[in-house]
């Protein structure tokens, strides 16, 4: 009984590393870079949000969902042409307003919050909403509101 167990654990053993064929590999891992395109799949672009983590002592804080209108700067909206972790990020934000020099000729980045991006269904078009920065020594009526954008992928 015990010399079946045994063959049978053996069998079984060589049946699940018939499959580990390693001989047909291309010479990179997953470590080293990306793997070939899939010939089905076509790449999309990924269009997200980010922003900082909420810190204790800071005026950020997280979305709430029953305060749409709520103010957080300090958001980015970033674009990248493939769904890939390697892909570049493009700042689409930072075009509209673009970070200002402070002292010691650091940049500044300017605090707007932005959010909901929805694609359009071609994909070349992309609609959020955005808030740009507060004015200094403007009274609340007068300050900048939540508008509707649009970006054009092919255009920039």
């Amino acid at each position: 009984m015990r010399f079946l167990s045994i063959s049978l654990l053996c069998c079984c053993s060589v049946f699940t590393l018939s499959g580990c064929d390693v001989s047909k590999g291309t010479g990179t891992s997953a470590t080293q870079g990306s793997q070939d395109p899939d010939p089905v799949f076509v790449d999309s672009a990924v269009a997200y949000i980010e922003r900082p983590l909420p810190k204790m002592n800071a005026n950020i804080r997280p979305d709430a969902l029953l305060s749409p209108a709520d103010f957080n700067p300090g958001a980015h909206l970033i674009l990248k042409a493939r769904a890939q972790a390697s892909a570049p990020e493009i700042n689409i934000t930072d075009k509209i307003f673009p970070p200002t020099k402070g002292a010691a000729d650091t940049l500044v980045p300017q605090l707007y919050d932005v959010k909901d991006p929805s694609p359009s269904r071609d994909g070349k078009k992309l609609l959020f909403a955005l808030r740009a920065p507060q004015l200094a020594n403007t009274p609340p009526e007068l300050q900048p509101t939540w508008d509707i954008w649009e970006y054009d992928r092919t255009s920039d």
